[in-house]
Formats: structure tokens, sequence, C-alpha cells
């Protein structure tokens, strides 16, 4: 039986992180799934303006921010912006800590100092890092910010979230992860798109390889991690496809007969 609905993250599962283009084996893949019936939503944790526009795919509707600001089609069905007194704690341990924090907003991303995983965390989404200074950074956080984007290690979480209870971490690459609200995550927003689908969760389908994946990967009627996943990844899912670079998620599709 065909799902009525698939989530697919963007980076190392769609996309390869050395790649600027879906493979035309994925591409194909996914117009043969909506053909079939299934609507194709994009799940990630990039803004909105950060998603490239791909040739030959057109997808339904997209998952933003780690499930905090939710489309379908272009209208916004569930917006859930950073707690701001936590998002000021956040960025004021970063500071105590030397580490830069990218605030995330849908239209921009402006980070208050610059290092060398920021530059690298940047250039995943073709961009570079957003700089300013003190006042520009203090108005932008006025703004509604839906994200954190910190280039940091796991053995720095704890301390970066010192003194929050509305914030936790979406880690999906070691050297970096997404601060977001508590109430948030992939599963939560694929919760609720399908709610104002009046799809059911067992008519769902995930593809992921990160971290930031494994909820949505145990949430989904069918859970499929990459074969680049980390291991507490491939733990949460039903079943491991092959790599990205391998077109994983054209094989699995075909493993399934969904296509």
């Amino acid at each position: 039986m065909i799902p009525r609905i698939a989530f697919f993250d963007l980076d190392g599962t769609l996309l390869a992180f050395d790649k600027s283009d879906i493979s035309p084996k994925v591409k194909l893949a996914l117009s043969q799934l909506q053909q079939r019936g299934c609507l194709v939503y994009l799940a990630t944790g990039r803004a909105p303006f950060m998603i490239p526009k791909f040739s030959d795919v057109s997808f339904d509707g997209r998952l933003c921010f780690n499930g905090g600001l939710c489309y379908c089609g272009e209208k916004v069905i569930y917006a859930n912006p950073i707690d701001t007194v936590d998002m000021r704690t956040v960025i004021a341990n970063g500071i105590k800590m030397g580490i830069p924090i990218m605030a995330a907003a849908p239209e921009t991303i402006m980070s208050n100092f610059y290092n060398h995983d920021l530059d690298d965390y940047t250039k995943i989404a073709g961009l570079s890092p957003n700089v300013a200074d003190a006042k520009t950074y203090d108005n932008f956080l006025q703004k509604s910010v839906y994200q954190l984007m910190v280039p940091i290690r796991a053995e720095q979480d704890e301390r970066l979230l010192q003194g929050t209870t509305r914030v936790k971490i979406a880690r999906w690459w070691e050297r970096a992860a997404d601060v977001i609200p508590l109430e948030c995550g992939k599963a939560h927003g694929i919760q609720q798109i399908i709610a104002h689908l009046g799809i059911s969760r067992q008519d769902t389908l995930a593809f992921g390889d990160g971290g930031n994946d494994a909820d949505m990967l145990k949430f989904a009627g069918l859970g499929i991690a990459m074969g680049n996943a980390g291991e507490d990844t491939k733990a949460a899912a039903d079943y491991v496809a092959d790599s990205c670079a391998a077109d994983g998620v054209y094989t699995a599709l075909k493993h399934f007969s969904f296509i």
C-alpha cells in the first residue's frame, strides 16, 4: 500500500553534502511517488530561504526549522518561534564560551561574531556567515526567531543550555547543532501537518540520516534511515537504505514497491 504522505530530510538524505543538486534517480523517484498519489514533503532544519530550488522537483509542502515552521503548499499551518528569554540566555552562554550564535528567521540568518566552524556550517547551505555588529544583531532578535544555529560539539551542549527551560538541542552534525523550542522537532511538525490534512500516522513515510531525524523516523508509519546515518538514527528506523551517495531514496522506494 502506498503511503499517503512522505517526508524527506534534505542534507544527507535527498542531497549529498558534496553536491548542489539532487541526483536524477532520486528526482525520478519523487516524481513517481507523487504520480502514485503520495504527497511529497521536505523535512529540514533549514530556514525557508535556505532551501534551494531544484529543477524537476516540486514539493507539496515543507517542514522547516526542524518542525518549527510548517507549510502545506505555500500556506503556513504551524509556527512556533523560540522563546525569547531562553534565546537570550543561550546567546549569553555562547558568548561566555566563545561560540558564535546564528539566529534564524524565515527570511535570513544573522550571527553575532565569526569563527571557522561557523564558516564551514554555512557553506553546507551555500551561504556565508552574516556577521552583524551588536546593535544590528540585537535589533534582529526582536523578530520572530525560530532557531539558533550553533557550531558546537556534543560535549558542550549542556553548558550552552544552562539556565534554560524551554529549548533543546537538535543535532544533525558532529560539529554543529540547532537550538529549538522544547515542544518542537520533526515528529512534532509532522503531527501538525497530518492533523491539518486529515492523514493518519500509519499512512506516513519518512527518510532521514541525522540525529535530528530520529524522532520522525520513530513516529512515521514507516521510518527509513539512510546508509550514511549514525547508529542511533539507524536504530530509530524500521529499515536502513543505501547511502545518499548510492541513491538510497530511489532504491528503498523500489524495495518497498512504492514506485
